[in-house]
């Protein structure tokens, strides 16, 4: 029996699992694209901070999006979108990574 995530359509009765399926893809993708975004304006904040806890912290919470993001982004079925969440996802990483210290 092939399982319903590999099936091209659904089975009679059960049009509604595509539908749920395609929501729950899209609620996936806005997720990432969220999450990787809050990566990126905590990392301008920490740039902008005057004290060097508040930087400290702030990075962490970059490190924290760029883990959640690399751990959901697996799920994302589209190529092409999982594609353009891993590039923008190796920007933030970079731009993590190039931070002074």
């Amino acid at each position: 029996m092939i399982p319903y995530s590999q099936m091209a359509e659904a089975p009679p009765g059960f049009e509604w699992a595509a539908d749920r399926r395609a929501h729950d893809q899209s609620a996936l993708v806005d997720f990432l694209i969220n999450e990787i975004n809050l990566g990126f304006t905590y990392l301008e904040t920490a740039r902008l901070a005057t004290e060097p806890e508040h930087a400290r912290s702030l990075l962490e919470q970059v490190r924290y999006a760029v883990a959640a993001a690399r751990h959901f982004r697996g799920r994302v079925e589209d190529r092409k979108q999982w594609h353009a969440i891993h590039e923008r996802l190796n920007q933030l990483e970079d731009a993590l990574n190039s931070f002074p210290s």
